[in-house]
């Protein structure tokens, strides 16, 4: 393996892990409750704010082109880091 795709490697498990905390904190919530209003009839529109194809439209979220494996990994471990994060913060509350 040379040292570019090494580089590359790392870059798109990095970015998928980014993207992975991303949606897993901010986007699926907002997700889920624009598809309450939804159903309920009160419209969103196609990208709330917040949501998953806001934050792509926005670029915090790029879509990785032929990430494989490392980018793979790199999203199951930013999805598992982001829902771990939001579960310990809500542990305080579940306490009381």
């Amino acid at each position: 393996m040379d040292k570019s795709a090494i580089i590359k490697a790392l870059r798109d498990g990095t970015q998928a892990a980014s993207n992975g905390i991303a949606a897993s904190m901010l986007a699926q919530p907002v997700d889920g409750i624009s598809a309450g209003l939804n159903y309920i009839g009160i419209p969103t529109g196609n990208a709330p704010v917040g949501g998953s194809q806001w934050l792509q439209d926005k670029g915090i979220t790029p879509q990785i082109q032929d990430g494989g494996i490392p980018a793979f990994i790199g999203d199951v471990l930013g999805q598992t880091a982001g829902n771990l994060a939001f579960g310990v913060g809500q542990l305080p509350k579940q306490i009381k």
